[in-house]
């Protein structure tokens, strides 16, 4: 086998349908929630725009000479090029009569959001994680990461980049994404950072002046 090239394996694994997906202390079928659920609480969250944030018109467009040459991108994934006219006809677009509730229901969750942030919100469904565990007798808590990048006019978090250097403190290696709003982006790195050690001590990452309740199927509380 390690003598064979790696395109043929891939072939051979791709036919026989060859699975790589998690394994825990050597079980290949994952444990029910309810086994640890009672013992060990969970921190869940995701960003705000996992796989569809409005970096594409910015980085893929054809200002930069990518791959992607389509001028219309960049005006649509850029904030100042929508209006609050333009942003409300792109919802009543993509969501037809439903728009004016979308709309509304973004605005309650997300108040300090303009609307066009709305238009590449995928906050993946944690709920149903959230909901399993507490389900089953455990103590889950959800978040929703949704800081704004300031660069490109404003970037709505996306996947990994919206997050991680967050949590661990790593700013540093990002500087040009938070360049203008390095005080505000560092006020978000500490708290994150600290709701993440206070989970690992305590299995709570609420902090001083900073509480995090715990989700509940009835009110599905979030920290955003």
């Amino acid at each position: 086998l390690r003598a064979l090239p790696y395109p043929i394996l891939a072939e051979a694994a791709q036919a026989a349908g060859v699975r790589t997906g998690t394994v825990v202390d050597n079980d290949y079928v994952m444990p029910d929630i309810s086994r640890s659920a009672e013992r060990i609480p969970l921190m869940v969250g995701t960003v705000m725009a996992e796989f569809s944030a409005n970096l594409q018109g910015a980085t893929g467009s054809y200002r930069n000479g990518s791959i992607l040459q389509d001028e219309s991108v960049f005006y649509r994934d850029n904030r100042r090029f929508n209006s609050e006219e333009r942003v409300i006809a792109r919802y009543r677009e993509r969501y037809g009569e439903d728009a004016e509730a979308v709309m509304a229901a973004f605005q309650a969750a997300y108040p300090t959001h303009d609307l066009f942030d709305g238009l590449y919100t995928w906050a993946l469904r944690n709920n149903h994680v959230a909901s399993a565990y507490t389900e089953a007798g455990g103590r889950a808590y959800q978040y929703v990461m949704a800081y704004n990048l300031p660069l490109f006019d404003g970037i709505v978090s996306w996947h990994t980049g919206g997050d991680i250097a967050f949590f661990f403190r790593n700013l540093d290696t990002v500087r040009p994404w938070v360049a203008g709003d390095e005080e505000v982006a560092d006020q978000v790195s500490r708290q994150t950072a600290q709701a993440l050690v206070n989970f690992a001590y305590t299995g709570n990452p609420g902090q001083e002046r900073l509480d995090w309740p715990a989700f509940s199927i009835d009110d599905g509380e979030t920290m955003i």
